[in-house]
């Protein structure tokens, strides 16, 4: 099994955002996986396990209420 993050140029814009403050998870959602095809429900899953893998590598920090 393979340990740690791959980071993909989303998660590098997504970074580079977050260098200059907090973000909703709406507003992520809004900004970088609301491409306008596909299924909402399934992108708005997908952003959610992304930021949980980038929060578990400590590289953002999540909302104090996930806790």
């Amino acid at each position: 099994m393979r340990k740690g993050l791959n980071i993909n140029d989303r998660d590098y814009q997504i970074l580079d955002y977050l260098v200059r403050g907090p973000a909703t998870e709406d507003f992520i959602f809004e900004k970088f996986f609301n491409t306008g095809n596909g299924n909402t429900r399934t992108r708005k899953r997908v952003m959610l396990r992304r930021l949980g893998k980038m929060e578990a590598e400590n590289l953002v920090k999540g909302p104090s209420h996930r806790r």
